[in-house]
């Protein structure tokens, strides 16, 4: 009887530690994916050149942003103007508007492991200076957005050189996803390549993305 009684107790003790070990390594992954990680956004400029000077603060009235998933029809949303829904942990997202030096981002996706190869943005302004130019359509809608990045099925985007892609892990911690303007998307109006207010006719072209993760 007491060598029974043993025995149950010890496989009570290993049944435990089992459970303890599982139960910590989802909620880690649960944190790592969902709850645990950070998000920030920065708009920066190249040095000098034309109309953006160095030392400059730029900003972009952003209307829509997000990592594309290669793996399925997904997303790893950060910035929606009630065209997009964060999944089951976040909803829909309304947080359009300017984004400048730095911006920290509450975001609750169901994030995914895995590359992300292709980036969307939807941009209605840029501002420098103080003065404001209208980027074409002004984002009136989600499918005036830009598709960065290349797609390992579906292939290179408009602009395949301006996004070199992400691969999420558990063990990120945060993103930081720097846009990049660069001087040469303000120019002389109504010259070749630009329009009536000085903006180039194809914006996006000037605008280079990079997603920094923190392991």
């Amino acid at each position: 009887m007491k060598r029974k009684f043993i025995l149950i107790a010890v496989f009570v003790a290993v049944f435990s530690t089992a459970v303890i070990i599982t139960s910590c390594d989802n909620l880690g992954t649960i944190n790592s994916l969902i709850g645990g990680m950070k998000y920030s956004i920065q708009v920066t400029n190249r040095l000098g050149g034309r109309a953006v000077e160095a030392g400059d603060t730029v900003e972009l009235y952003i209307r829509g942003l997000e990592y594309s998933e290669d793996a399925k029809p997904r997303a790893l949303i950060l910035i929606a103007d009630g065209f997009r829904d964060q999944g089951s942990k976040g909803g829909i997202l309304y947080n359009a508007g300017w984004y400048s030096v730095e911006a920290d981002l509450k975001v609750t996706n169901d994030v995914n492991n895995g590359p992300y190869s292709t980036f969307f943005i939807l941009i209605s302004y840029i501002r420098v200076k103080g003065n404001v130019y209208k980027f074409p359509n002004e984002g009136a809608h989600e499918s005036d957005g830009k598709m960065f990045g290349t797609h390992p099925r579906w292939g290179a985007y408009g602009y395949p050189d301006n996004f070199s892609g992400i691969t999420v892990k558990n063990s990120t911690k945060s993103i930081k996803t720097i846009l990049t303007v660069e001087p040469e998307i303000l120019g002389t109006p109504n010259s070749d390549g630009y329009d009536d207010q000085g903006l180039a006719t194809d914006p996006y072209a000037y605008i280079k993305i990079e997603g920094r993760l923190n392991e």
